[in-house]
């Protein structure tokens, strides 16, 4: 029987259209019924894992091989995956640096509660350094967002704009892999020096993301498109000012005690000398 997909009436073998409701039948119609319901099937959270996976890959690879040529895909999420991946890694520098430096004071014949305090400095100097600097390239990313939809008035929305700068994090991403690997790992020295520029030009690669989005945008807004790059810049800079300014505030006690500290040491050793 040729079963009608609107009201399941079982017609004749050969009918072309429901004598029930009048719907228009193409071959078997139960088993067409039977496909759709095999594609109604809901998917299991496994293959949902693993095309999600592969999505994440395949975006990462693509990016890295051409950055400029490649065309972000329409996930919601890959961009926003590479934007995270790269601020931590960013934050992570500090991290990474700071114990390399305690461990070098550590082999330095150094009073303990002096190096307890000079451990701090640096923690404190190097763990906000970083965190300032990830903070700074979030802050580029959403008014580059803002510059481009507002200002410019480009339709994209946040997640397309954020695929779109991923391309280029994912660059970045791998040097501060490669950045933190030499400056964890290898001895002091050029290597570790290696390491750094590694880092800064990872850091640098952000500001280019920032600069192509904006400068490539296909529509102009009331302001040219350069000065609102110029005016991203310059409000970056003066949050960079006020953020490395309170942070220099909250070590500056800090690093006075420890000046005295290391001055009474000096005195009284020339007078135990004497």
């Amino acid at each position: 029987m040729n079963e009608c997909p609107n009201c399941h009436f079982h017609n004749q073998p050969g009918a072309k259209f429901c004598v029930k409701c009048g719907t228009k039948l193409t071959g078997n119609s139960s088993n067409v019924h039977n496909e759709s319901k095999k594609k109604q099937q809901p998917r299991s959270p496994q293959s949902d894992a693993t095309n999600g996976l592969n999505n994440v890959f395949t975006y990462f690879v693509a990016s890295v091989k051409h950055p400029v040529k490649y065309e972000a895909p329409g996930e919601k999420y890959l961009g926003y995956i590479s934007l995270g991946v790269f601020t931590v890694l960013t934050w992570l520098v500090s991290f990474v640096l700071a114990m390399r430096i305690n461990g070098g004071l550590a082999n330095e014949s150094i009073p303990y509660s002096v190096l307890h305090k000079m451990n701090g400095v640096f923690n404190t100097s190097l763990m906000g350094l970083g965190l300032i600097i990830a903070l700074l390239g979030l802050l580029s990313w959403i008014l580059g967002y803002v510059g481009i939809h507002f200002v410019m008035n480009n339709a994209m929305s946040l997640s397309e704009y954020t695929n779109e700068y991923g391309r280029f994090l994912n660059i970045g991403i791998i040097l501060l892999l490669v950045g933190i690997i030499f400056a964890a790992v290898m001895p002091a020295g050029i290597l570790m020096l290696i390491g750094l520029y590694l880092v800064s030009l990872a850091i640098t690669i952000s500001g280019w993301a920032l600069t192509y989005e904006v400068l490539v945008s296909k529509d102009f807004g009331s302001i040219d498109r350069f000065y609102v790059l110029l005016v991203i810049t310059v409000v970056v800079a003066i949050v960079a000012v006020v953020c490395v300014s309170l942070l220099w505030g909250s070590l500056s006690s800090q690093l006075s005690n420890l000046g005295q500290e290391l001055i009474g040491r000096f005195m009284g050793s020339l007078n135990q000398d004497y």
